[in-house]
Parts: C-alpha cells; sequence; structure tokens
C-alpha cells in the first residue's frame, strides 16, 4: 500500500492528486481491498485486479476496471475506449453524484472477482 500512497503523494498535478486521493480512500475502505503500484500505475486487488487509477492529461483519473465487459451499470459513462477488457470511468470533478457512481461500479467490480473466473476467451468476443 506504500507505493500507491508514494505514488499519489509524487504527483505534480494537484487536481489529479485530490481525485486519486478521494478514490484511493473509498477503495480501501472495503474490507480485503489492497492497492498496488504495478506498471506504474495504483491498481487495486481482492481476490484478482478489481481496477486501477490511470492519471489522464490534464486533470482527470480514468477509474478502470478490469472486467469492465461484465458490469452493465452506467453504460454512458462506463467506457470501453475500444479496449477489448477493461473499461473505464473518467473523472474529471469529485461530484457526489459521480463518487456514487465509481462506487457502485467498484462494489459491482469486487462481486465479479469473486464469482466469475477469468477467461481471456471470453474478451476476446468484445474487441471493437
Amino acid at each position: 500500500m506504500e507505493g500507491v500512497i508514494s505514488f499519489i503523494n509524487d504527483l505534480d498535478n494537484k487536481p489529479q492528486q485530490k481525485i486519486m486521493w478521494a478514490l484511493h480512500n473509498m477503495f480501501v475502505s472495503y474490507p480485503q481491498i489492497s492497492g498496488k503500484v504495478k506498471f506504474n500505475i495504483p491498481f487495486y486487488y481482492h481476490t484478482t485486479w478489481v481496477c486501477y487509477l490511470k492519471p489522464i492529461k490534464p486533470d482527470a483519473v480514468e477509474v478502470c476496471f478490469m472486467r469492465g465487459f461484465d458490469i452493465q451499470l452506467y453504460p454512458k459513462i462506463l467506457l470501453s475506449k475500444n479496449r477489448s477488457m477493461v473499461k473505464g470511468i473518467t473523472v474529471t470533478k469529485l461530484t457526489p453524484k459521480l463518487m456514487r457512481q465509481v462506487e457502485t461500479v467498484f462494489i459491482e467490480a469486487i462481486e465479479v472477482a469473486k464469482k466469475t473466473p477469468f477467461s481471456v476467451a471470453h474478451y476476446k468476443q468484445h474487441k471493437m
């Protein structure tokens, strides 16, 4: 977890840092969620990878859900951006409505990770 904390603290972009702290604190408030920096970005784990935080210029953060195609919530904001497995929500402002939506998707992503075994073949059919 120290790696994630250092990653967030080391961000020069203060709006991104503020968004990342809010998301990080939300995620780690759930039991059995841990954070780890992989591929130079913070990932959050339960039984497997659940999501990661990706800084996007100029002042946004994308919350990317590893099993995004198994999540049917909020299709207008949970976008694939031509990815075959991951879907994400771009956060530019910390509004209560958007944070509730991110949290709802996060909870669903945990459930998906617990219930559905991972299969690469399953995601190849989603490639757009």
